[in-house]
């Protein structure tokens, strides 16, 4: 995980203001190293894989309106 948070903030820095995908790429990766869930338990194991799920939805978003928002 750590290695390919710094891939994606490496690459990111290269793009023009990436503060707010910064930002939510370091949401999505605390989300996912804190999503330790005793696997043996379906909802318990059912709640941190939302938790990762809408972080990686929201870091899409950050992506999406920072460079693909098209104004009419």
């Amino acid at each position: 995980i750590v290695a390919e948070r710094e891939r994606l903030s490496a690459e990111l820095v290269l793009l023009p203001t990436p503060e707010a995908v910064l930002a939510q790429l370091e949401v999505a990766d605390a989300a996912a190293r804190s999503a330790q869930p005793d696997v043996s338990v379906g909802a318990e194991l059912d709640r941190a894989m939302d938790v990762v799920q809408q972080a990686l939805a929201d870091l899409h978003g950050a992506i999406a309106d920072r460079y693909l928002h098209v104004q009419a």
